[in-house]
């Protein structure tokens, strides 16, 4: 018997995921499409797929890739009154 996946996720990796599964899908673009642009190979689709059920960490090379691919970029802000969270707003570039 195979060993299943645990996720093992932070929440800023399962946000990104999710925006970034919801801009695929809103430009028609299947997880082929994406795995295509990312690593030039429509066959890893399934690295996209564990990307976006949260099966696999996000990482700053797939960040920055997804954000080539969509035209947009992540920023960090602090949380001055907490000074404990960080929060990021994904947006179009400028």
């Amino acid at each position: 018997m195979g060993l299943r996946k645990e996720k093992t996720t932070s929440k800023f990796s399962i946000a990104t995921s999710n925006f970034f599964k919801e801009k695929r899908i809103v430009l028609g673009l299947t997880q082929a499409d994406v795995a295509e642009k990312i690593y030039g190979n429509k066959n890893s689709r399934g690295e996209i797929s564990n990307l976006e059920s949260g099966k696999k960490q996000m990482t700053i090379f797939l960040i920055d890739k997804y954000c080539e691919i969509f035209d947009c970029t992540v920023d960090f802000m602090e949380n001055i009154k907490k000074k404990k969270k960080t929060d990021f707003i994904m947006k179009p570039k400028e």
